[in-house]
């Protein structure tokens, strides 16, 4: 069914010719229309770009892009994460990975394109970030999805024929949680030794105020009704309590996964239900230190 190997496509560096930012960007989001479903670039629309008033030349943001990565050594990082994910794994992935351009509004998504039976990765290379390291967590976090959407028994049965938004909007809040807590634990697992924060996207603050209100946060998202509500989304500052950062779910869901896969193999952590994980291992999440 599968056609196996991790392979990467490289957009960013095809389009430093390209005559505009916008012009260029119109022309990417077509082509990748082509051969990625619909919902992969969903959220980036031309009109986002317009209103932002991005004239600057597109060869040159590109360009610019392009050398800090080459500078934070992410190029020569990639082909070792994709070897570090296999060896971990114990096998390949189905799965296409686009480095492209994004007008500085898309990071990293990851979806499935039915007609080729492969997984798509998109990631950014423009994306504005703080740390070296950003763009290498966020390819092993995208491809910690792939890995937990292989294993889940009748993964593929339930996403037949569903388009990336409709399995999202139908996805319960427990395995939102527990599925981006597993792949912020698998991006550890490949980069080992940085920060904790650096795997969930915070800074120092932010992690501070969710370890502070560490109880809180696990009194109100391991609540049953909303672990079994979709379309519960965390996603802006402020949203989940006064002074909350974003994506507490991330927070917690890294805990969870990290305290019941820390003893069992890989393969049993990517393959157990939401709700198993965190009913086994709610009560010996301890926050970060």
């Amino acid at each position: 069914m599968w056609k196996n190997m991790i392979r990467v496509i490289d957009h960013s560096k095809e389009l430093l010719n390209a005559p505009s930012y916008v012009g260029a960007f119109r022309a990417l989001c077509e082509r990748l229309h082509a051969t990625l479903p619909s919902s992969a670039l969903g959220s980036i629309r031309i009109e986002d770009v317009s209103s932002k008033g991005l004239t600057t030349v597109f060869p040159e943001d590109v360009q610019r892009s392009i050398c800090v990565l080459q500078k934070e050594g992410f190029y020569e990082k990639l082909p070792l994460i994709i070897e570090k994910v296999t060896t971990l794994l114990g096998r390949d992935l189905p799965v296409t990975i686009y480095l492209t351009a994004t007008c500085g509004l898309l990071d990293g998504i990851t979806t499935y394109d039915h007609e080729m039976h492969r997984f798509a990765i998109v990631i950014g290379v423009d994306y504005p970030h703080d740390f070296p390291e950003y763009h290498s967590v966020l390819l092993a976090h995208e491809l910690g999805h792939v890995a937990r959407d292989t294993s889940l028994p009748g993964y593929f049965d339930s996403i037949k024929g569903k388009t990336h938004d409709t399995i999202i909007a139908a996805m319960p809040f427990a395995e939102q949680m527990v599925g981006e807590g597993i792949a912020t634990y698998f991006s550890e697992m490949v980069l080992p030794h940085l920060a904790p924060r650096h795997y969930l996207y915070f800074t120092a603050d932010q992690l501070q105020w969710l370890t502070a209100h560490h109880s809180e946060v696990m009194q109100r998202l391991l609540d049953p009704a909303l672990l079994a509500t979709t379309e519960v989304f965390f996603y802006e500052e402020h949203c989940f309590s006064p002074g909350s950062p974003d994506r507490p779910e991330y927070y917690l869901g890294y805990l969870i996964a990290k305290a019941f896969g820390a003893h069992l193999p890989l393969a049993t952590l990517l393959a157990t239900s939401a709700q198993t994980v965190i009913a086994q291992a709610k009560t010996i999440a301890p926050p970060i230190e």
